[in-house]
């Protein structure tokens, strides 16, 4: 089952049509849309209105089965990195108003960039100092994910983007329903593969990995927080890559005789090697 969250109707409606989704008439508001394994709400424009959204969302629908929760829609480009119409996948976002940072875990294989997200209070001009270069803007994402992470896991909560502008126009409905609806395919298809990957009954490591990992973890001497986050970078690796794992973990099975700063230094490159580029 895939949960979307899409801020605005012109956002909506090529996913709508996508996924074969009807609108419930039970719901005033926000506006909703069911159908056999998606739900789509309407959230309304900043990241208070996605955070209730998102809630309702998953309150109201949640039990229709497990699936992937995602926030869907247009996005703004600070710089000249991406093209206007590129599908994005996001892989941190941070929160410009609190500076939070959150991050998904990206447990599932695909061919899209990806890109760092800021959320914004307001809209963001052309040139203002305050966001970094080569990052891209919206204003729902952060509060998305932050209510998401109140119900399901990280692996389980996806920030899909397109690029609409370079935050020097004003663009009409029409346009960004044409943006959306060229990626609309490929956005499904990513939000599928991803639920699909979350529920796959067998383990994504082999059994000579799972056993580097744990010989890795206690050569590092990790805590419990340290050797959850190990793990779960090493699922993600595997399964955006498909590479054997066992060259990057064994040369960190000699490290019981290095001291703690060394040992720590270690987990940190192992951290860099697993992570989404």
């Amino acid at each position: 089952m895939l949960y979307l969250v899409v801020a605005l109707p012109c956002e909506a409606k090529p996913l709508t049509r996508q996924l074969g989704l009807v609108r419930d008439n039970d719901v005033a508001n926000p506006a909703s849309f069911a159908g056999d394994d998606g739900i789509l709400v309407v959230s309304g424009v900043g990241k208070a209105r996605a955070a209730a959204a998102t809630a309702f969302m998953l309150a109201r629908y949640g039990d229709r089965g497990p699936g992937v929760v995602a926030n869907v829609g247009v996005c703004g480009a600070t710089g000249n990195v991406h093209e206007i119409g590129q599908l994005l996948v996001i892989n941190r976002i941070r929160d410009h108003g609190s500076d939070r940072l959150f991050l998904p875990d990206m447990l599932y294989r695909h061919s899209c960039p990806e890109a760092a997200l800021t959320t914004c209070d307001q809209p963001v001009q052309s040139g203002q100092s305050t966001v970094g270069a080569g990052s891209v803007v919206d204003m729902e994402g952060a509060g998305f994910f932050e209510a998401a992470a109140m119900f399901v896991p990280a692996d389980l909560i996806i920030c899909l983007k397109v690029v609409s502008d370079f935050l020097d126009e004003d663009l009409k409905a029409a346009r960004v329903t044409e943006l959306m609806a060229a990626q609309a395919g490929p956005a499904v298809d990513i939000l599928r593969g991803a639920a699909a990957a979350a529920h796959a009954p067998e383990p994504p490591l082999t059994p000579a990995e799972q056993e580097a990992l744990s010989i890795a973890a206690e050569a590092l001497r990790l805590s419990v927080t340290q050797r959850h986050m190990l793990q779960q970078l090493a699922v993600g690796y595997k399964l955006r890559t498909s590479q054997n794992l066992l060259p990057i973990l064994e040369p960190c099975h000699t490290s019981d005789t290095i001291d703690k700063q060394a040992r720590l230094a270690r987990f940190d490159d192992l951290r860099r090697q697993l992570a989404p580029a």
